[in-house]
């Protein structure tokens, strides 16, 4: 490994483009020079990070200092090591300073006063090095390639604390997130433990509210969803690819309003549950995670869709099988029509149905003749019999006809062959 990039040499031999290693162009000699002088550069740094950056001003703990110093005076030492060397910083030395960086987010700091420390040592370092180095006779190119070898190293230490602040935020938030996924199962649980929900609560910090909402969603970004919806909401994982928030005080003065807001930057359909106090949180999720299940099917138009608004959708839903089981019962008979002529029927059927029986309404709704809807309807007593006259069965068939709808899809569809169940 030659230690350059693109390496052209100039007058004095050294190389004069970038190198990758900058002081693999330094004389091994140099360290020797420079070494006794260590100690006494590293008391100068912790006293000018002690005085000069105010969020270590003040700073008593003995803990605190030792392990600064001991840091400075390992960075210091490798980067004498490094002189002459075609490599880079040891992976001692990267723990070290990732460390760093792992403690001032611990320490709940921004990499700010890292970054000044890192920038202020490297001035001093320059200035005190300079000044030790003057008697070695470096040539002009040494001596560019010595400044430029401290500010790549500090370069170096400081990605490593970006590296280490970096690692410290994601187990954060990984952290963050599971416990906000257990707090989510404490308040869905078939049994609440109020005990647990209040321990859970405080870990992520979230104020229980009397009443809230369940949303429920697919696929994003949890934390970037959880940031929409504010800090007063809980944004959970739930099942699978599932994302949950809980939307506390939702009968609260502009509640409604601050929820559409957040509704309207997702990507994401979403259903929302009913507003019911906290103890009735696993019945407002399970509203809203039946809702978005028929909203997905395509069955309830736009999103985002409300509980509140589909219950008669979600009712039908709910009790598919049974209805299902009728509707194939009832309209058996159109089995051995053709698929074009059941398709033509059974949309004339449920026309007529949902308009109460007005012929002239189900003919607008349908775009035909009202003649059509009569001929058709002739057509279907023959087949159906006195079904249609029956106001119990064709109550019934009005209800089955629109589960079967919800869950099948346009009434259009074939039909089950049940007799060879028989």
């Amino acid at each position: 490994m030659s230690g350059v990039q693109g390496e052209t040499t100039g007058h004095d031999g050294l190389s004069t483009t970038l190198p990758t290693y900058p002081w693999s162009q330094l004389p091994a000699s140099l360290a020797v020079t420079l070494a006794p002088t260590i100690p006494g550069l590293a008391e100068l740094l912790v006293r000018v990070i002690s005085s000069e950056i105010p969020q270590y001003t003040g700073r008593r703990s003995e803990a605190f200092w030792g392990g600064i110093r001991q840091g400075v005076e390992q960075s210091l030492h490798e980067f004498l090591e490094l002189m002459g060397q075609t490599r880079g910083l040891d992976a001692r030395l990267r723990a070290v300073v990732r460390g760093l960086g792992r403690n001032e987010h611990e320490a709940g700091r921004t990499l700010d006063a890292l970054q000044t420390a890192y920038r202020l040592g490297s001035r001093h370092a320059w200035r005190h090095f300079a000044e030790v180095a003057g008697n070695e006779r470096l040539s002009t190119g040494q001596v560019a390639a010595f400044a430029e070898s401290i500010f790549a190293f500090v370069d170096e230490l400081a990605a490593e604390s970006v590296a280490g602040y970096a690692e410290s935020q994601a187990a954060a938030a990984s952290e963050h997130e599971r416990l906000r996924g257990f707090l989510l199962a404490a308040l869905t649980a078939p049994v609440q433990d109020e005990a647990a929900i209040r321990r859970a609560a405080s870990s992520v910090g979230w104020p229980l509210p009397e009443r809230l909402r369940a949303l429920v969603m697919t696929g994003g970004d949890l934390r970037n969803i959880g940031r929409g919806f504010g800090s007063d909401a809980l944004a959970a994982p739930g099942e699978g690819d599932e994302l949950v928030v809980l939307w506390p005080d939702p009968d609260g003065p502009g509640r409604d309003q601050r929820l559409a807001v957040a509704l309207s930057r997702l990507q994401q359909p979403v259903a929302i549950g009913a507003a019911v106090p906290l103890a009735l949180t696993a019945r407002s999720l399970r509203g809203a995670r039946s809702t978005i299940v028929l909203g997905q099917r395509g069955v309830l138009g736009r999103g985002p869709w409300r509980w509140d608004d589909h219950l008669s959708a979600i009712g039908l839903a709910q009790a598919e099988e049974p209805l299902l089981e009728l509707a194939d019962h009832l309209i058996a008979p159109l089995r051995d029509e053709s698929e074009g002529s059941r398709a033509r029927l059974l949309a004339t059927l449920e026309a007529v149905l949902d308009a109460g029986g007005n012929h002239g309404v189900a003919a607008n709704a349908l775009g035909v003749h009202v003649q059509t809807i009569r001929y058709r309807l002739g057509r279907l007593r023959e087949l159906l019999g006195p079904v249609l006259d029956d106001p119990a069965q064709r109550f019934e068939l009005h209800v089955a006809l629109r589960a079967r709808g919800l869950t099948r899809g346009p009434v259009t569809g074939s039909l089950p062959d049940r007799r060879k169940d028989r």
